[in-house]
């Protein structure tokens, strides 16, 4: 589990410009991004299977998504816009790409299938570059109960006490096709992809059979999936494409070393993950998407602190979800079983003698009526 860091995401340190790049040589180039795309379809099996005839689902985005393509093609794009004043990149003396963060503006999608069943919602999808290592994650919110299957759930399940909610990667790959074309007047264009993304789960994600059942645990972002994705089980994801427009900057030593420290870091400040029925730390801006999406939800409901200031203490990382463990049997239950199998066969029994004694006493009334004749064969005496 990544370590939560308490520092807001706009309260970061950011590696200010000294210089603009053009006039004289820059030993520590940088870039300043002004606008941008990430296009990222996900996961076609994901797509697919909510489209699909078992699921009979469908997802809801938010109007500054652009979707490209067929939504169940494997080429499918949603096209999310990038957030500038959230997106860093620190390079090398060579201008080769060292670390990234790629933030897109408030946006979501909602998607959900069998009746309601499945229910989950990506809040402002972004992506990361460490070294060589690309990364893709999501914010999310979503409500979790232990052992249940996707299926199972209810509407009744989706209370503040199951609710969970972060910000996180939930696949890896390599970062490939990095490309930096100069577009004059130290603007330019870059761009890079992923290659290879697939799924990396949370330690705390497994599911084991025990006896006939499955039992499953989910921890943090992973409850995007429901936990239905592992290593094992269609582990690829969609891989992404970046397009951003940047301007030169040329920043100090310190200020690059700082910059690329942060980006390489395991996990970044604005990265999290709630337990169960933790208030929510949601920017106003993802709570009025979300209730957007999922009329109906509220977040403030039960769960204390929503429209409040940030807290100074960050919230506790989730942990390791509840084991998966076997109920313990209901004895009250098993002798109220009892007493009702008793009464239903006393009730069998006074059915049967009550249908008994009627018959008799219709005998004794209709027999006088009947007539007689002889029979060709000895009656029984």
């Amino acid at each position: 589990m990544k370590k939560l860091l308490i520092t807001a995401l706009l309260a970061t340190s950011v590696a200010a410009p000294t210089a603009h790049a053009a006039d004289t040589a820059c030993e520590h180039p940088g870039y300043t991004v002004t606008g941008g795309t990430l296009n990222w379809g996900i996961k076609e099996s994901w797509r697919s299977y909510i489209k699909g005839t078992i699921a009979h689902g469908d997802w809801k985005t938010t109007d500054n998504i652009s979707p490209q393509g067929d939504p169940v093609a494997a080429d499918f794009k949603f096209g999310f816009p990038v957030d500038p004043a959230r997106t860093k990149l620190a390079v090398d003396s060579a201008g080769n790409l060292q670390g990234a963060v790629v933030e897109t503006e408030p946006n979501g999608i909602a998607f959900q299938g069998h009746g309601g069943s499945l229910a989950s919602t990506f809040l402002s999808p972004y992506v990361r570059v460490a070294g060589t290592k690309a990364m893709g994650g999501t914010g999310y919110v979503g409500y979790y109960v232990p052992n249940k299957g996707m299926t199972d759930y209810k509407p009744g399940d989706r209370i503040p006490e199951n609710r969970v909610e972060g910000k996180d990667t939930f696949a890896n790959g390599d970062l490939s096709n990095w490309k930096v074309t100069d577009a004059g007047n130290d603007r330019v264009n870059i761009t890079f992809a992923s290659q290879g993304l697939s799924i990396a789960p949370q330690p705390g994600t497994k599911s084991e059979k025990i006896g006939e059942e499955w039992h499953t645990s989910i921890e943090g972002v992973d409850i995007v999936f429901l936990g239905i994705y592992t290593t094992d089980y269609k582990p690829e994801f969609d891989d992404f494409q970046v397009s951003l427009e940047a301007t030169k900057t040329c920043l100090d030593a310190a200020d690059a070393a700082a910059l690329t420290a942060e980006l390489q870091a395991e996990s970044l400040p604005s990265e999290y993950a709630t337990p169960r029925h933790e208030k929510s730390y949601l920017s106003e801006d993802l709570q009025e998407i979300f209730t957007s999406l999922n009329p109906g939800l509220d977040l403030e409901s039960g769960i204390p602190g929503s429209n409040g200031p940030k807290p100074n203490v960050a919230p506790k990382p989730s942990t390791t979800p509840e084991p998966s463990t076997t109920p313990e049997p209901d004895s009250k239950g098993e002798w109220k079983d009892i007493r009702k199998g008793w009464s239903t066969f006393l009730a069998v029994i006074g059915a049967i003698s009550a249908f008994a004694i009627l018959a008799s006493l219709l005998k004794d009334v209709i027999t006088p009526f009947l007539p007689k004749f002889n029979s060709p064969f000895p009656l029984p005496r």
